[in-house]
């Protein structure tokens, strides 16, 4: 029923007048809001026909009608349409939900262990429109593997480069479809005498309209035929038309380590740049140089450390356990060697923060991987670290999205080391979460 009070929902050259009746939702048997001082023609408050506000929902227009305390009536009432819990319909997409009061947030994830190249896409559509946060991560490339191009030069590893990362708030409008996919991490370098194969991380996206919001994936490039890798890079965030929204920010990964001559102390390769947003602005750390030392009476060359990511961690509050999450962290480079020992030294080389796959440390004669998990690729006692884990719940969540797999190992025992792989970069990820304080999750 009109109430007599009109808005102006058009524009000041194209005004649209609108009842209050058209903006604001009906009481029904809720808990009123309190007293406003405005009544309609009956003399009955407006807060008898009106619903209170709902946290999470998106304001109607404003009124500038305003009570005691100098709120609108737009953050007294709710708009018409917003119901009090958000809905939610996804296709194609593979998807787990965490709710930790106020926050509900879901993560589109490649299941543990699955292998596509194309990566993995969806789509979402709300019953409401709903004011998110949205984070999307691209995969981190694989780490590379040793190689023995000629009697003169065999090479190590070099890390993987991290996937990049973007982070907006969006207003995503209720029975609208948006359309996300997330890229999966790079294979790690296969072992070949000659052709080293290493491949880069899928990037992910989230469309909204016409505008993608794109983090590339950590990036490889040709081999050298005598010069090893050219090193991986950090992803690159980028948008496809249109300013960046309000509170948009987006940062590259982190840089691969440099890989190096394993026969040689004049080669050393350096690390790869770290990504960027629009190839300029917040780029990921490079990743460290390979270099050269005289350690515990042998002679040791060393790999390069992985960079860090520009964002080493992103903000999940929806999740109790893990309040932030690592991304897009480039990983280091291959293990260490000493040809005067006979042995390998293993003088680690570091992951870049985001946590990117590591070189091996050696603990009671066994090699272990940092941060070893299911994704590892192994032979006998020889390890190499994947980029990240990305398991379905917190444990995906603590473990982290889009790092760099680490450089595969090498030492004089080849024969022991046939088969050996570098880390396989961590998959991307694409989050959404929002303010929903009066969600009741069903058991």
């Amino acid at each position: 029923m009109a109430t007599g009070y009109l808005v102006n929902t058009g524009t000041s050259t194209n005004p649209v007048y609108t009842d209050l009746s058209d903006i604001f939702q009906p009481l029904g048997t809720g808990t009123p809001a309190a007293a406003t001082g405005f009544t309609d023609a009956n003399g009955n408050d407006l807060n008898t026909i009106f619903a209170p506000f709902i946290l999470g929902c998106i304001s109607a227009p404003k009124t500038n009608m305003k009570i005691a305390n100098g709120q609108d009536l737009n953050q007294v009432f709710a708009p018409l349409g917003c119901t009090s819990q958000i809905k939610y319909t996804i296709s194609n997409g593979t998807y787990f939900e965490s709710y930790n009061s106020p926050w509900r947030g879901l993560v589109f994830y490649i299941p543990f262990g699955s292998v596509n190249a194309n990566g993995m896409t969806g789509t979402i559509s709300f019953n409401r429109d709903v004011s998110a946060n949205i984070i999307v991560v691209g995969g981190g490339a694989g780490g590379g593997t040793y190689y023995t191009p000629n009697s003169t030069n065999q090479w190590g590893g070099c890390g993987g480069g991290g996937g990049a990362t973007i982070i907006v708030p969006l207003i995503l409008t209720n029975n609208t479809t948006y359309n996300l996919s997330v890229g999966q991490g790079g294979r790690g370098g296969a072992t070949s005498n000659t052709t080293p194969i290493q491949s880069g991380g899928g990037a992910s996206y989230f469309k909204k309209g016409t505008v993608l919001y794109t983090a590339g994936g950590g990036t490889v490039a040709a081999p050298l035929s005598t010069n090893g890798f050219q090193n991986s890079s950090g992803g690159i965030a980028s948008i496809n038309s249109g300013p960046a929204p309000s509170g948009f920010t987006a940062g590259g990964g982190g840089g691969g380590g440099g890989e190096i001559n394993l026969r040689t102390k004049t080669q050393y390769g350096t690390g790869g740049t770290g990504g960027s947003y629009n190839a300029t602005t917040n780029p990921g750390v490079k990743g460290g140089n390979a270099y050269y030392q005289d350690a515990q009476n042998g002679e040791a060359r060393v790999g390069g450390n992985g960079g860090n990511s520009y964002f080493t961690k992103v903000s999940t509050p929806f999740n109790s356990t893990y309040s932030t999450t690592p991304v897009g962290g480039g990983g280091s480079a291959t293990l260490n060697y000493t040809p005067d020992t006979k042995e390998a030294a293993f003088y680690s080389a570091f992951a870049g923060f985001g946590t990117g796959g590591a070189q091996q440390t050696e603990v009671n004669t066994k090699y272990t991987g940092w941060a070893p998990n299911a994704n590892n690729n192994s032979y006998s006692s020889y390890t190499v670290s994947s980029g990240n884990s990305t398991t379905k719940g917190p444990t995906g969540l603590a473990g982290g999205y889009g790092a760099g797999g680490g450089g595969a190992v090498d030492a004089v025992n080849q024969s022991a080391l046939k088969g050996c792989t570098g880390g396989v970069g961590g998959n991307g990820v694409v989050m959404i979460y929002w303010y929903e304080p009066n969600y009741v999750p069903t058991k």
